[in-house]
């Protein structure tokens, strides 16, 4: 499913940076998440279990490149 999230004044999205993608918790416990360079784009929802997964798995390293 995805949503629009907007970006104005007093929104609770989050982003480290504009490099980032940005996050916002929305009813039922769900996560909507985008890319923050393209702030007007369509953005992911997520389960509270696949935010968790994710989560979990940015945690544990699964995400980080292998040293060169």
């Amino acid at each position: 499913m995805n949503v629009h999230l907007s970006c104005s004044t007093g929104s609770e999205l989050l982003s480290a940076s504009k490099d980032s993608g940005g996050i916002t918790y929305l009813s039922a416990g769900t996560v909507g998440v985008r890319d923050s360079k393209n702030p007007n784009s369509s953005a992911l929802t997520l389960t509270p279990g696949e935010w968790n997964a994710f989560t979990t798995a940015v945690v544990d390293g699964e995400f980080n490149h292998p040293q060169l």
